[in-house]
């Protein structure tokens, strides 16, 4: 499968062990979206670049510029609009959607490790001191910018004699604006001088560029572009193609339309609307205990599908997304027992030495966190209608060739239809991915014991934090 996700927790080819859940499976509830995703203005601009004739999958030194016809287009890179971003963070008129910090930590620029502050907010305080008329002169200025670059950087610049400072230079004289212009339009024109004095230097000396690592930065966010400009609406796209930091209400609208459009495309526009009924804004804890919840919230609101249609009153949402709406929500379940199960095996096995009695058993069960989540599922499975769900999600899995977690929730189904309680069925599974061997008055782990991170849901920060950014653009208009 080309553009594979997944429906629990982690990705193939991960270091960490799975006892219980599948390692790999299409995801279907947040179609790829990963565990590392960027705010929604990366992808207006991973739109933005493909209506201006960029080629997404051509595009392999994006932090640093963007490439169209063999030319590099530095005031088109991540970089250029992340530091251009935090100008209005600054100003209070954008939360912060920086990125690239880590990435560019040694590489590029010098650690901010200790200072309690981000990698590039001094960089941008010796910026403003020229937009404000502080600035010494320009070539103590550029001079002292490059005190900011990582000593990689300096050294091997110092090694093929190229001077940032220079380059810096040459590229601030070559930037012009009127003579009345603002700070912020000062502050822009040092930042464009600024991406452009590294791409000079990147051009004179390749041993600038990593040779292990991406220079893309934002590939999580490309990666779910892709989908939705071969199967979104043209017009549709246009409405989000450009780089306005702030998400407009038409641009929410568009998204959702745009993301509706492409295959399973539904799923994820129905979770962004389930989420705006719980309430992004609130406390994440909050909000994270009532998405463990959503087959009971959709029990108990009858106006719930009116509910959700009322966060994006604008947007033309499909039918198919609130018909899907109510199987959703147990989707949702089943990867939260996936992910539960994950971490109550995980637990149980790396506090052992190889050995587990029923009394390590109950132990788990009475002292884990997870394991009331885990539990709750199980008797949610045994009601008639989510016996339905299951089999159509079994239906949905078997569609799209996932054959491994399909064995997986056919040998639940199998052992909830015996009658097991939580603990049996924990154990029969654990049995079943011969990760457990019963020898009468024990089990003996077969698995290696490895301590690992607990195991989450992954995906469900980002579509909240994207949901939260798309029902406040529609709040205020």
């Amino acid at each position: 499968m080309g553009d594979e996700f997944f429906l629990s927790a982690r990705p193939e080819g991960g270091t960490q062990a799975n006892y219980f859940r599948p390692k790999a499976v299409t995801e279907i509830v947040f179609p790829d979206v990963g565990m590392i995703m960027y705010p929604m203005f990366w992808n207006k601009y991973a739109i933005y670049l493909h209506e201006n004739g960029y080629e997404l999958t051509e595009q392999d030194h994006l932090y640093l510029w963007a490439e169209r016809d063999d030319k590099r287009v530095a005031t088109d890179g991540v970089l250029y609009y992340a530091l251009r971003s935090l100008y209005e963070t600054r100003q209070g008129r954008i939360p912060d959607i920086t990125v690239g910090e880590n990435a560019a930590s040694e590489w590029l620029f010098k650690p901010a490790t200790g200072t309690g502050r981000g990698l590039y907010d001094g960089l941008v305080d010796h910026f403003l001191q020229v937009a404000a008329g502080e600035a010494p002169s320009l070539s103590k200025f550029t001079t002292e910018t490059l005190g900011f670059m990582s000593q990689r950087f300096r050294a091997r610049c110092a090694e093929n004699d190229i001077s940032f400072a220079e380059q810096f230079e040459t590229q601030l004289r070559n930037v012009t604006h009127n003579t009345g212009a603002n700070e912020r339009e000062k502050y822009g024109s040092i930042v464009t001088a600024f991406v452009w004095a590294i791409e000079r230097c990147f051009s004179a000396v390749s041993a600038l560029h990593r040779t292990r690592l991406s220079e893309v930065v934002i590939g999580s966010n490309l990666n779910f572009v892709r989908p939705l400009l071969e199967q979104a609406p043209a017009a549709t796209l246009a409405r989000l193609a450009n780089t306005q930091f702030a998400i407009a209400a038409d641009e929410a609208n568009a998204f959702l339309e745009a993301v509706q459009a492409r295959e399973h495309g539904e799923y994820l526009v129905g979770s962004i609307l389930l989420i705006a009924v719980v309430g992004p804004s609130q406390d994440r804890d909050a909000i994270l205990d009532d998405l463990r919840h959503l087959p009971e919230l959709y029990r108990s609101r009858a106006d719930i599908i009116d509910e959700a249609s009322g966060q994006f009153p604008e947007a033309n949402i499909s039918r198919e997304v609130f018909d899907v709406l109510e199987p959703l929500c147990y989707f949702w379940s089943v990867n939260y027992f996936l992910a539960d199960g994950e971490d109550l095996a995980r637990h149980l096995i790396a506090n052992t030495s190889g050995i587990i009695t029923d009394d390590d058993i109950d132990e788990l069960f009475e002292d884990h966190g997870t394991a009331e989540s885990f539990e709750r599922f199980i008797e949610l499975s045994t009601q008639d209608r989510y016996g339905a769900e299951l089999a159509d999600l079994l239906g949905v899995l078997t569609s799209m060739h996932e054959d491994t977690v399909v064995a997986l929730l056919d040998q639940f189904r199998a052992q909830l239809g015996a009658g097991d309680s939580p603990r049996e069925l924990f154990i029969a599974l654990l049995e079943w991915n011969d990760v457990l061997v019963d020898e009468s008055d024990h089990y003996r782990v077969t698995a290696p014991i490895q301590e690992n991170d607990s195991a989450t849901f992954y995906g469900v920060d980002e579509v909240i934090n994207w949901t939260e950014t798309l029902t406040e653009a529609v709040v205020d208009g």
